[in-house]
């Protein structure tokens, strides 16, 4: 089994310039050898897929859900109600 880390998925998902294809090319030989997997913290961290996007990007994040975004992403700016 192959445990997949975050940055490898969202090499994919932000279209990496320096890794993406390299991060391409490793999950598909990954793919071929045997099963491919994430765990309880890779799940979130691209699961929420706005939260991943402004941590790449550097972004604010307009939520109501502060809670959950400063948890799993807690360099995210936030725009948030206050707690």
């Amino acid at each position: 089994m192959i445990l997949v880390d975050t940055n490898v998925l969202l090499d994919l998902v932000t279209d990496d310039p320096d890794w993406a294809e390299w991060s391409l090319a490793r999950l598909e030989e990954a793919a071929l050898a045997g099963p491919v997997l994430i765990n309880d913290i890779v799940y979130p961290e691209t699961s929420i897929r706005i939260g991943a996007h402004a941590a790449v990007e550097g972004w604010l994040l307009l939520t109501r859900g502060a809670g959950r975004y400063r948890r799993y992403f807690p360099k995210v700016a936030l725009i948030a109600p206050p707690a």
